[in-house]
């Protein structure tokens, strides 16, 4: 195929290799560890309601999975939360109380079980015990 240029002429199996080529470098992409780690991300914000629920953490999904932290949910525990029986909250300062919990702002939950959720960073515990070169695979540029 000759477009008019006589330095520059492109036949079809020249497209061709170049449409290979791109194939190839998106499919790399795709299937790279980070790309694989986006697609969960993103299915995960799609199907479950982690934003509705202040759920959704402040760093990519792949952190929590490299450092074996991502949580498995019981089957109905959305259901659960949508019927008020499970509820979040969070607060820096609270106390045990006849009921339940009580908040600094004087407001108390009736509560049977209490799950804190203290922000402890299981990635920088598991790189202190791992050695070189190990323990630099739990990094990724944020």
């Amino acid at each position: 195929m000759y477009h008019g240029d006589k330095d520059f002429a492109l036949d079809s199996s020249t497209l061709l290799d170049m449409g290979v080529a791109i194939f190839l470098v998106l499919l790399n992409k795709i299937c790279s560890r980070l790309g694989i780690s986006k697609f969960i991300e993103s299915y995960l914000l799609w199907k479950l309601p982690l934003e509705k629920y202040g759920l959704k953490p402040e760093h990519p999904f792949v952190e929590d999975y490299a450092s074996c932290q991502m949580a498995i949910m019981p089957e109905n525990f959305f259901n659960e939360v949508e019927k008020g029986k499970i509820l979040f909250k969070k607060a820096s300062k609270w106390w045990f109380c006849n009921e339940g919990i009580q908040f600094e702002d004087n407001t108390k939950v009736e509560a049977d079980l209490v799950i804190l959720a203290t922000g402890f960073d299981g990635k920088k515990k598991v790189k202190t015990i791992l050695p070189e070169p190990f323990c630099s695979l739990l990094e990724y540029p944020s």
